[in-house]
């Protein structure tokens, strides 16, 4: 391309020449120019304008493309950001609103109300997720605002809990709350006392599991005391409430009982339980002691004292968990074992004397006579009966003569007409 068809190209481009212009059109823009005479004559000065008009053609295309989605954006941001513009806002109502204005007739019509449309949903989301935002910030204020309220508790009714918020400064500054909607504060009033009855249920059942703790605690403190009496020998298995009671009672250990419900174990059944725990001890206690005294040798009779007894089981090491009254018992009942030996013993005796009385009570028969008083001496008698069965049975001479007297008492006692005394034996 020589110089002449760039200047004509440039000419065509300073003088602004539209696409739709015709070559006598663009002569006439462009003879006024002292450059132009120089390419009137160009030989192919109408082929160089068709290719200026068909470039110009693509840009001016592109130039309204580019005007036509400005204008589109300019209304689409026209209509996000003028506060005039909500969901709410028909499009018949805005054509008339914005009909004098620039961005509003830059689009043409049927474009229009699509972006108007399509920036109506965005909004209308924005919108849902701004009460979103600020019905959440409500519910949440609201709930501080109400726990912030000392006077509110778990019977607060509604209406007091209103006439107590109308009070509150946080409340009645905030612009946000006082257009709150008022089932959503009820819903907020209602979740915030169901929270508060939570709260008051945890807290009475800490409470409960504190208390049932304290009261584990006291009863095993309790427990621990019946140790120490036990340890000490004042306890037993044996032992008897009142006659315990003084020392207990002077105890704070059994104060701290006094307090619990009585739903629970008093002192009175603790100690109860715990002489009962000793008493299931006899029997295993009983063969320790038995094992002691076997291996010592030992045996109780009548003589022996419990203090002797307590004494020898006491030097055995087996002994030093032993409960001083299943030893008291163990000691009493061998003791009544060896009493009740000795009774069926000394019956066993008596049994056989009478037999021995009653046979030489019939020797005596043969001569003693109650009306002859020469038959009322022994030294007298005793010839006639010595080889008597029943005579040699009674091996001691003064068991023989004491059932010969009472014989003569017998006697005596049968005669009623004689009075008279034996004489001396």
């Amino acid at each position: 391309m020589d110089a002449r068809e760039e200047l004509l190209k440039n000419l065509l481009r300073d003088k602004n020449i539209s696409s739709s212009s015709s070559w006598e059109q663009a002569i006439k823009l462009m003879e006024s120019d002292l450059k132009f005479e120089s390419v009137r004559s160009l030989p192919n000065r109408k082929f160089i304008f068709n290719e200026y008009k068909q470039q110009k053609a693509r840009e001016e295309k592109e130039e309204q493309r580019l005007r036509a989605k400005k204008a589109k954006e300019d209304l689409e941001q026209f209509l996000n950001s003028d506060p005039r513009v909500s969901s709410k806002l028909r499009y018949r109502q805005a054509c008339l609103d914005f009909a004098n204005l620039e961005v509003w007739k830059s689009v043409p019509e049927e474009e229009r109300e699509d972006i108007y449309e399509d920036v109506m949903i965005e909004i209308k989301k924005r919108e849902e997720e701004k009460a979103r935002e600020v019905r959440k910030r409500n519910r949440e204020l609201l709930a501080d605002i109400l726990d912030s309220i000392l006077e509110i508790n778990v019977q607060t009714t509604w209406k007091q809990a209103q006439q107590l918020l109308a009070r509150n400064e946080v409340f009645i500054k905030d612009v946000h709350l006082q257009a709150m909607d008022k089932l959503d504060a009820l819903e907020v009033f209602m979740e915030y006392m169901e929270q508060l009855e939570d709260e008051e249920r945890e807290e009475r059942r800490r409470e409960r599991k504190e208390k049932a703790r304290q009261e584990r605690e006291n009863r095993f403190a309790f427990v621990g005391f019946l140790d120490e009496l036990h340890a000490a020998g004042h306890l037993t298995s044996i032992s008897k409430w009142q006659n315990l009671f003084p020392v207990i009672s002077a105890d704070p250990r059994y104060t701290a009982l006094l307090s619990q419900p009585l739903s629970g174990s008093t002192a009175l059944d603790l100690f109860k339980f715990y002489v009962e725990d000793l008493k299931a001890r006899y029997e295993d206690e009983e063969k320790i002691i038995n094992e002691i005294l076997k291996a010592r040798n030992f045996t109780i009779t009548l003589n022996t004292t419990f203090v002797d007894f307590a004494t020898l089981i006491s030097e055995d090491e087996r002994s030093a968990n032993l409960d001083g009254g299943n030893l008291k018992m163990i000691f009493e009942r061998i003791s009544g074992d060896e009493r009740e030996k000795e009774r069926l013993r000394l019956r066993q005796i008596m049994k056989e004397r009478r037999k021995l009385e009653h046979g030489l009570y019939n020797a005596l028969a043969k001569h003693v006579d109650a009306e002859n008083e020469d038959t009322h001496d022994w030294q007298t008698i005793r010839p006639k009966i010595c080889e008597e069965a029943s005579f040699k049975a009674i091996e001691k001479e003064e068991d023989r003569i004491d059932i010969f007297r009472s014989y003569l008492n017998l006697m005596t006692k049968a005669c009623l007409h004689h009075h008279k005394k034996p004489k001396n034996i």
